[in-house]
């Protein structure tokens, strides 16, 4: 715990952060690193450690980041301080544009519009985000005791998950994410005794099963937040049928829109089930689980990153990470009819995939073309 440190300097450099951070998870780490390690609060040492052990955990790591910062500097009640800054902006402003966009009327018309054609930019955004993963797990063949057959598996991993992320509704992405992690920690780590079970419930009634939703979303989101969105889609369009693609394509657009963590898309779909009770229960429940995660698991960082349990999992649930990513660019298109959206996404995809267009430039671009269209 750092003394020095005040807590009105924390305060408000997070939420600086929450209101500032656009871009990805990558500008986010970022723009902490230039806050905190840049500063001479963090060493840099100690920072990348930390961010390579919350690459390990389930949840969003931008986020997880942040709370460790917190946790670091000003102990448990930090986390709460630095989760709350960073993450609360994104969540009101998700949840306000889709309030605009349910209320009716030609203002509500022109954010939907908005919206949409912010969606033009996300399948560029996710293949950017797929490729970029791909890029910094190259390690794990390498680590591997058997690297070709890890490369085989990464493969393989990498196109079952992509074809399960195309039909969600045959098989729910969710369990094909724990089935990469667990298969592969049985197969370099067999324990002894016990086991790991994991039974995702449903219901009829919106908001139980949008409490099931957000927990999966909290507590599974490995690679980041775009792992989330064949997750959601699995229920939101094609199990639940609780909104249209285009209106769930929206509201991703508008969660990589706005400052802070991706995962405040769920705040969104919760205000169109229940109003801004259900965003908030929505947002508690998903980003509860990194709460907890980083407060438990924070001073044992250092032994998470040797774990052969812990990097078996990971070996298998990065690639599986990676396909779903990477579908979701074809599940975002899917919900396109019109050739011009199709010669914008093209054009947008090029622009971010050879980086002359900056994520948030390209999403403020396709907000400017589905107005226009209007």
């Amino acid at each position: 715990m750092n003394r020095a440190l005040t807590w009105g300097t924390l305060t408000r450099r997070f939420l600086t952060l929450g209101l500032t951070a656009f871009g990805g998870p990558m500008a986010h780490i970022t723009q902490m690193r230039r806050t905190w390690v840049d500063t001479d609060l963090i060493a840099p040492a100690e920072f990348s450690d930390a961010y390579a052990a919350v690459s390990m955990l389930p949840g969003p790591a931008s986020t997880q980041m942040a709370l460790w910062i917190g946790w670091r500097l000003k102990g448990w009640r930090g986390t709460l301080v630095a989760g709350a800054l960073f993450i609360s902006p994104s969540v009101v402003m998700v949840s306000l544009i889709a309030s605009q966009m349910c209320r009716g009327g030609a203002l509500s018309e022109q954010f939907a519009h908005a919206a949409m054609g912010a969606s033009l930019a996300v399948p560029g955004i996710a293949i950017a985000a797929a490729v970029e993963l791909m890029r910094g797990h190259r390690s794990t063949w390498a680590k591997s005791p058997h690297p070709p057959r890890a490369q085989r598996v990464y493969v393989a991993w990498l196109i079952t998950a992509s074809v399960a992320g195309l039909f969600p509704r045959n098989l729910n992405p969710f369990f094909v994410l724990l089935a990469a992690g667990l298969v592969m920690t049985a197969i370099r780590h067999r324990p002894t005794r016990g086991s790991l079970l994991v039974v995702a419930g449903s219901s009829t009634h919106a908001l139980p099963s949008l409490s099931v939703l957000a927990l999966k979303v909290g507590a599974l989101s490995f690679g980041g937040g775009f792992v989330i969105v064949p997750m959601m889609r699995a229920d939101v369009v094609s199990h639940y049928h609780w909104m249209a693609g285009s209106l769930f394509v929206a509201l991703v657009a508008v969660g990589q829109l706005t400052p802070g963590p991706v995962v405040a898309t769920i705040a969104g779909i919760g205000y169109v089930l229940g109003g801004w009770s259900g965003a908030g229960l929505a947002s508690l429940l998903a980003f509860g689980p990194s709460f907890i995660f980083v407060n438990v698991l924070a001073p044992h960082f250092q032994r998470l990153r040797t774990s052969p349990v812990a990097l078996a999992f990971l070996e298998g649930a990065t690639p599986a990470a990676i396909g779903l990513i990477g579908a979701t660019a074809v599940l975002v298109t899917s919900s396109f009819s019109h050739p011009w959206q199709w010669l914008c996404v093209g054009a947008l995809g090029i622009g971010i995939l050879s980086r002359c267009l900056p994520n948030t430039v390209a999403l403020v671009v396709g907000a400017a073309l589905g107005l226009i269209a209007l």
